[in-house]
């Protein structure tokens, strides 16, 4: 069936323009953006602000086991081993990342070292005693050196081993760790590692038959 002209007209005929709107209108729109933009605002501050609550609070739960690594030593001077359970070594507040102990001594014990953060070294850990080890010397925390010369050098063993990391040798859980300064011959270094502890792994809690002494205001290991 043919179109009339009067249709055909109308089909082409353009489309009547929207009203436009209106001040009020255009307000109230504006309005309600706001309005949005606001409750969205808020919804962030409200989620961000409970998540680090809970987390302050310790409501939330980790993505893992707090690090705890614990390793025997024991530093011989000319002959004589050093006393590291001296109260001054010892750390009394809270340890962890938190308070910045990552590494420490505490509860009397100047033999078990106690790492709370991966990757933490022996260089790290007597920084933290004041003293500084490389390898050449031992500087004490009074600023007593002991340094390689023709007849004393600085010696470095672990786990019964000869290392030459130093300073730059990791704390491992239950590592056992012997540094040496003197002329001491191979039978008097295999005497004084015998002497090294071997009670780190009560505080990692791998040999439960042995019982170690802590502090009962102290509630990390």
């Amino acid at each position: 069936m043919a179109e009339t002209k009067d249709e055909k007209k109308k089909a082409d005929a353009p489309a009547p323009a929207a009203a436009p709107s209106t001040p009020a209108q255009d307000e109230k729109k504006k309005y309600s953006l706001r309005q949005i933009t606001a409750v969205a605002m808020a919804l962030v501050v409200l989620i961000v602000g409970g998540y680090f609550g809970l987390d302050l609070m310790g409501w939330l739960p980790k993505s893992g086991p707090d690090y705890h690594a614990h390793a025997d030593f024991k530093v011989y001077i000319m002959g004589k081993p050093f006393n590291f359970s001296q109260d001054k070594y010892m750390t009394k507040e809270a340890c962890g990342p938190e308070s910045g102990a990552h590494a420490h001594l505490h509860d009397g014990n100047g033999e078990v070292a106690h790492v709370h953060e991966e990757g933490i070294t022996w260089g790290d850990f007597f920084w933290s005693l004041g003293m500084k080890l490389n390898v050449t010397c031992f500087i004490l925390d009074t600023e007593e050196t002991y340094c390689d010369d023709r007849k004393n050098t600085l010696k470095f063993y672990v786990n019964g081993k000869k290392n030459f990391e130093f300073e730059k040798k990791e704390i491992w859980d239950l590592d056992r760790v012997l540094i040496s300064y003197g002329p001491e011959t191979p039978e008097e270094i295999l005497w004084q590692f015998g002497t090294v502890s071997n009670n780190a792994c009560a505080y990692s809690e791998k040999c439960l038959e042995r019982k170690i002494p802590i502090s009962p205001d102290h509630d990390c290991t």
